[in-house]
């Protein structure tokens, strides 16, 4: 008999504590029912994964402009809600071919961020850059880290950079390039190292 009575209250004090977790549990506010509640940052996870990116971007006349691929792409919104100007996007592998008249320019990196709305992409490390006018014409500038506004064509950096063609090399550290009108400010302890002229002595 009392291992009967001692089974009973078991169970009713069983009974009571689950009847008393589920009017806590109706009570709470959902809030509480989340992980991270109100403080989470949308920063910290993606809004939108895009595998295998590809894009193509046209000037105001039509004309391709440039072409982008990454493996990843990795959206982030300040605020779930609406687009705002601190939203920005993270690449990995991220490939860029930009299109100015001539030979185009071809970019690689390991990462890179796309930030104000779009128009300015960070790419670091291993940044190369090359133009192939012919085989024998091959222009490459590498870097850790770098800017481009690809619908302006104009690159730059604070970081060393090393430029390689057939005349020679130089290195400097930091740089501002305009592709589209072919100028390049280099900006400090620049150096040059130029191949050698070999003068025609056949008579």
């Amino acid at each position: 008999m009392q291992r009967a009575i001692k089974h009973n209250w078991i169970y009713i004090s069983l009974a009571a504590a689950l009847v008393a977790a589920v009017i806590l549990l109706w009570d709470t506010p959902p809030q509480m029912l989340i992980p991270f509640g109100d403080k989470q940052d949308p920063a910290q996870f993606p809004y939108a994964v895009i595998e295998d990116a590809r894009s193509r971007h046209f000037d105001s006349e039509g004309k391709l402009s440039y072409e982008f691929v990454a493996n990843t792409l990795r959206h982030f919104r300040l605020d779930l809600s609406q687009v705002s100007e601190g939203d920005f996007t993270i690449l990995e592998s991220p490939r860029l071919t930009l299109y100015t008249g001539g030979a185009p320019w071809f970019v690689t990196a390991d990462n890179g961020e796309l930030s104000e709305r779009g128009t300015l992409l960070t790419l670091w490390p291993n940044v190369r850059i090359w133009q192939e006018e012919s085989p024998e014409e091959v222009t490459e500038l590498t870097t850790s880290r770098l800017e481009i506004r690809p619908q302006q064509k104009v690159i730059s950096t604070a970081a060393d950079v090393s430029i390689t063609s057939s005349m020679g090399k130089v290195e400097a550290e930091g740089m501002t390039v305009d592709l589209k009108n072919k100028r390049i400010q280099l900006l400090n302890r620049v150096r040059g190292y130029h191949e050698p002229i070999l003068e025609n002595t056949t008579p």
